[in-house]
């Protein structure tokens, strides 16, 4: 496999961050334990994620061209390379690597109302506490400290 032994330029993307284009000799020793490979954006890219999700943070939602609706969340640190046609791994091109950078671009929080699911973009350090269950409708809870 021609990408064990050359340098291969990848899209890291992690948590609540913004995507990183990191060069790396081996893909598969980047991860800690076993890794899963998951369809990307072209035909001949792939995302390689941790293969053991629980505990990780919940980290990037994938969508189908054109839908709405997640095909899959993906959790904890992963990245982008190109895959050969023999199965090893290559570098991104110029073009793979703006379309990711662009694609993962913002980072996304998920959330949860009954069983599905939402993907929403993230900015740093923002909170998703408000006031909302203070209120009442038509009126306001008064302050325990007012």
């Amino acid at each position: 496999m021609e990408g064990r032994n050359k340098e291969l330029k990848v899209v890291v993307v992690r948590p609540e961050e913004h995507p990183q284009v990191v060069v790396m000799k081996d893909v598969s020793a980047w991860f800690s334990g076993a890794f899963i490979q998951i369809p990307a954006y072209t035909q001949d890219t792939v995302i390689l994620a941790p293969e053991q999700k629980e505990g990780l943070t919940l980290n990037r939602g994938l969508f189908d061209p054109g839908q709405t609706q997640m095909r899959q969340i993906v959790a904890g640190d992963f990245l982008v390379c190109g895959v050969l046609e023999d199965g090893g791994f290559r570098s991104l091109t110029d073009q793979e690597t703006y379309l990711y950078l662009e694609r993962f671009r913002q980072p996304e929080k998920f959330l949860a109302a009954g069983n599905v699911i939402f993907c929403v973009p993230f900015a740093g350090r923002m909170s998703y506490s408000s006031n909302l269950a203070k209120k009442r409708i038509g009126r306001s809870v008064p302050e325990e400290n007012a």
